[in-house]
C-alpha cells in the first residue's frame, strides 16, 4: 500500500522555532491513522488477471489479513468478486490446491460473516486448482456487501487447515457501480 503524505506551511527558521513543549496527542487520532494505514481495501489492481481481457467485465479483490502456510510455501490468498458475461462470481484465490476429498470433486470450506455463526459447505475449485468458488456467486456477493468481515477456512493439499479473514467493508458501492455499468447480476 502506498501512503502519500504532504507537508504544509513553510520552513521554520531556527530563531522562530517554538519552544520544545510537548504537544498532547489524542489517542483516537493515532488509532485512526494506524487503521487507515494497515487495513486493506477492495482494489481493481489485478482486474485483467481475473477477467482475461473480457470486454465490459469487472473484478474487485481484497487480500487476506495474513499469509497462510500451504504445501512447501506461504501464500496470501485474495477474495475476488468478478462480473463477466453478466455472471457474478465470488472466489478465493488460494494460490494452492485444496485437499482432495472422498466422493466429491468439491472442497469443504468454512465461512463466517462478521460475528455470525460459522457454516461449512463445499465449493468447487478452478480448473487450475488454485481458487475455490462460491456455489452461488450472486447470493454470496449480496451477503458480502452487507458484511464488514469474512472469515474463511479450507485445507490446502498436504497441509494443515488454514483460516484467514478478509475485510469486506465497502463492497456495496462497488457492486452498485458494476450494476450501473451493465452487470445486471450485481443489482440487488
Amino acid at each position: 500500500m502506498l501512503v502519500l503524505m504532504t507537508r504544509t506551511g513553510g520552513s521554520v527558521s531556527p530563531a522562530a522555532q517554538p519552544s520544545p513543549i510537548p504537544v498532547p496527542v489524542r489517542a483516537a487520532a493515532v488509532v485512526s491513522t494506524d487503521v487507515v494505514a494497515t487495513t486493506p481495501a477492495w482494489t481493481e489492481e489485478n482486474r485483467d488477471t481475473w477477467i482475461a481481457g473480457a470486454r465490459g467485465a469487472l473484478a474487485f479483490e481484497v487480500p487476506a489479513d495474513k499469509p497462510v502456510s500451504v504445501w512447501m510455501r506461504t501464500v496470501r490468498p485474495s477474495l475476488v468478486v468478478r462480473c463477466e458475461a453478466n455472471v457474478l462470481d465470488v472466489f478465493v484465490f488460494t494460490d494452492s490446491a485444496a485437499r482432495i476429498e472422498r466422493d466429491t470433486p468439491d472442497h469443504t470450506v468454512s465461512v463466517r460473516f462478521d460475528d455470525g455463526g460459522e457454516t461449512s459447505t463445499r465449493w468447487p475449485d478452478a480448473d487450475t486448482h488454485d481458487a475455490l468458488f462460491a456455489p452461488d456467486g450472486a447470493s454470496f456477493a449480496k451477503r458480502l456487501a452487507a458484511a464488514q468481515t469474512l472469515r474463511f477456512g479450507y485445507t490446502p493439499h498436504n497441509a494443515e487447515p488454514v483460516t484467514m479473514q478478509f475485510p469486506v467493508a465497502g463492497l456495496a458501492p462497488l457492486l452498485a457501480r458494476a450494476a450501473k455499468d451493465g452487470c445486471k447480476a450485481a443489482a440487488f
